[in-house]
C-alpha cells in the first residue's frame, strides 16, 4: 500500500490551493505530484511542477488527471 504524505500546501487565493504530494510504494522511487484545488469541488492532478506553472498562465499543458471530489482524488492516489 502506498503512502501518501502532502508536504506543501500554497494558497494561491483564499480558495484556490495547490498541494505537493510524495507517493512511496516498496521498492519503487518516491513520485511528486502537484494537486491545484478550485474551491474543494474540482481537482486537477499535475506530473510535474513546469505543468502546474504552464497551467496557472492558461499554456495548454497535460493534466494527469481531474476530479469532481475529494473521495475520487484520494482513490486515485492510493491506485498510483
Amino acid at each position: 500500500m502506498p503512502i501518501i504524505l502532502a508536504t506543501q500546501t500554497t494558497h494561491l487565493r483564499p480558495n484556490i490551493t495547490v498541494e505537493t504530494i510524495i507517493i512511496t510504494n516498496p521498492n519503487q522511487p518516491p513520485k511528486t505530484l502537484y494537486v491545484y484545488n478550485y474551491k474543494g469541488v474540482h481537482y486537477r492532478v499535475f506530473s510535474t511542477q513546469k505543468h502546474l506553472e504552464n497551467f496557472l498562465q492558461n499554456i495548454p499543458t497535460p493534466i494527469l488527471a481531474e476530479f469532481t471530489n475529494e473521495s475520487a482524488l484520494d482513490s486515485f492516489l492510493t491506485k498510483f
